[in-house]
């Protein structure tokens, strides 16, 4: 087990000795003696696989909690798996308030940063009270 104490002991010397190294330097260099980054790097890569496989579950109470909404999950088949491609989402509350929306419908996206980086775009209109 790897503590932040033991960790910090077994560097001391290498800074001591090395004062100008860079911290980057000393994560890289320990991180692979150590074996800690590709450790963290599985715990992360594997609650993005998790959160994308219940999708439809996500999309399912969705549907279950706001009964008339709109949920659409697309998925490409890639080797006999299943690969998410893009979620659409419709609130009932929004269809029914849509109509009496003013003519303004402004379109947002921004980029999502993170392992599968992806786009994150949403369409809003103004109703009759602001």
């Amino acid at each position: 087990m790897i503590t932040s104490k033991w960790l910090s002991q077994r560097l001391e010397k290498n800074i001591r000795d090395n004062p100008e190294i860079k911290l980057t330097n000393i994560q890289n260099r320990d991180g692979r003696k150590w074996n800690i980054g590709t450790m963290a790097y599985k715990n992360v890569e594997g609650s993005f696989r998790e959160q994308y496989k219940i999708f439809y579950d996500y999309a399912q109470e969705i549907l279950r909690s706001n009964l008339g909404s709109t949920v659409k999950v697309n998925v490409n088949d890639n080797e006999g798996q299943k690969m998410f491609k893009r979620l659409y989402v419709c609130l009932k509350a929004s269809k029914d308030n849509f109509v009496s929306c003013r003519p303004s419908i402004g379109l947002d996206g921004c980029f999502l940063k993170g392992k599968y980086g992806r786009e994150l775009l949403l369409v809003v209109a103004r109703d009759g009270n602001d």
